[in-house]
């Protein structure tokens, strides 16, 4: 057996998969965003960026617009942003309506939600804030960008997100999100086929999926990104 298939074989055997990189979920999103002709990414939800330097690294150079609440990884964001000319961000949340909302703020800034978190395994809420809250059709209005590409990371908010977002849903090229069979958080009002039937009925399809959250115990999935590209 040659090296390469003999260090594959050793990682299988530790639970570790390798697949080519043109197979991996960032290279055929990447493919996906040439294909639709992506001139702005929509990140919301942006934490400290790695969205961002991951698209870069993968080769897209267009306009970015970042939104993220938690002041405690906005300033992170900020200095990610600061060098780079076609990268604006605000520190903001999107939701249905303007006004102010409480953050729950978690160990681990990823975890951070609006909502009560249902899954004990999870890192903990540690403080709050009050964030300023804008429909992202208004955040939007006056943002050029012929084919939008929307990134939604908002740890079971994604319904309120998507309320106020009718207009923007309609003519982005592709909406990245997280779906989820199962609710994770308190009064999460949408699950995996509400998003899917939501969508479809702007003219976005699922064309990519990727296992993000699984109950380690079982196997089973508990949340996927899922990238709807425009049908």
């Amino acid at each position: 057996m040659g090296l390469k298939h003999h260090a594959r074989d050793l990682l299988r055997r530790g639970g570790i998969e390798l697949s080519p990189y043109r197979k991996s979920y960032t290279a055929r999103r990447r493919r996906l965003m040439q294909s639709l002709g992506v001139d702005l990414v929509v990140d919301v939800g942006a934490n400290d960026g790695l969205y961002v330097k991951t698209i870069r690294r993968a080769g897209y150079r267009g306009r970015v617009l970042s939104l993220e609440p938690d002041s405690r990884t906005f300033a992170t964001l900020a200095r990610a942003a600061a060098g780079d000319p076609l990268w604006d961000c605000e520190r903001l949340a999107a939701g249905a309506t303007a006004g102010y909302l409480t953050l729950h703020q978690s160990e681990d800034p990823l975890y951070s939600s609006v909502l009560p978190i249902l899954d004990d395994r999870t890192p903990k809420y540690v403080s709050s804030e009050e964030i300023p809250v804008q429909r992202l059709d208004d955040v939007l209005a006056d943002v050029p960008g012929s084919a939008p590409f929307v990134k939604i990371d908002v740890q079971g908010f994604e319904a309120e997100v998507l309320d106020g977002a009718p207009d923007t849903l309609s003519r982005a090229a592709a909406v990245e999100i997280e779906i989820s069979p199962v609710a994770m958080y308190e009064n999460q009002r949408e699950l995996m086929t509400d998003t899917i039937e939501r969508l479809a009925d702007h003219g976005l399809v699922l064309g990519l999926t990727q296992n993000v959250w699984e109950d380690t115990s079982t196997g089973r999935a508990l949340q996927f990104d899922g990238l709807f590209i425009r049908s």
